[in-house]
């Protein structure tokens, strides 16, 4: 990760991946999240503040970032969901069902039809 990169958690809860970014003092319009193919992508600029007077130093980071995150290959991307709320974006990617759960869901009980026929 360089300096400017925007840095990032990851979580598992089982049933989702959560990537939680800090983008202290972004607003949604100043990033840029997007999906290709197996990766997501998160870019933006960090613009540095304007005050009166010599600064004196400074440990934010400011210009342009890129971050590129490749997903598990179980994940859902197409469902991907991101919030941002008090400089944190938060990206919900779901996982798809396991191979498992996938035939459970697609099994269907058949019973024998139980009408009598009868002549006209």
């Amino acid at each position: 990760m360089k300096p400017n990169d925007a840095a990032v958690e990851a979580y598992d809860n089982g049933e989702e991946y959560l990537f939680e970014f800090d983008l202290h003092g972004l607003t949604p319009e100043e990033v840029h999240l997007s999906l290709q193919g197996d990766a997501l992508f998160l870019t933006g600029v960090r613009t540095a503040p304007i005050h009166a007077g010599n600064g004196l130093w400074t440990e934010r980071p400011n210009g342009a970032f890129v971050r590129r995150l490749v997903l598990p290959h179980d994940s859902c991307a197409r469902e991907t969901q991101a919030t941002i709320q008090d400089g944190v974006l938060r990206v919900h990617v779901p996982k798809k069902p396991s191979q498992d759960e996938a035939e459970q869901s697609c099994v269907m009980q058949l019973e024998e039809s139980k009408h009598e026929h009868t002549a006209c």
